[in-house]
């Protein structure tokens, strides 16, 4: 039997000096803090130069479509059947 838990983010490990200069970065405003896809890494990128990489993968058609309508209704109501299904034949439980 299978209990779904809520995920935790690992404990931090940016020292006091580290979490200072983060929130300095953060105040700026012609720089963009994100998290990388991948090795879970903050990257510090510059705003016009990522604003203009992100509008250029949105257009390259090869990657990207536009979509008619939101799909996220429909995909939380599989998702939701199927969580259902799996409590209902008591694969998972709610503890």
């Amino acid at each position: 039997m299978f209990i779904l838990q809520k995920h935790r983010p690992p404990p931090c490990a940016l020292s006091g000096i580290e979490w200072s200069a983060l929130k300095e970065l953060k105040e700026r405003q012609d720089i963009v803090i994100i998290r990388a896809i991948k090795d879970n890494v903050t990257v510090v990128l510059d705003k016009d130069k990522y604003e203009n990489k992100i509008k250029t993968s949105l257009q390259d058609i090869s990657t990207c479509v536009e979509l008619r309508s939101n799909p996220s209704n429909k995909i939380e109501k599989t998702v939701n059947a199927f969580v259902s299904d799996l409590l209902r034949k008591e694969i998972i439980t709610t503890r």
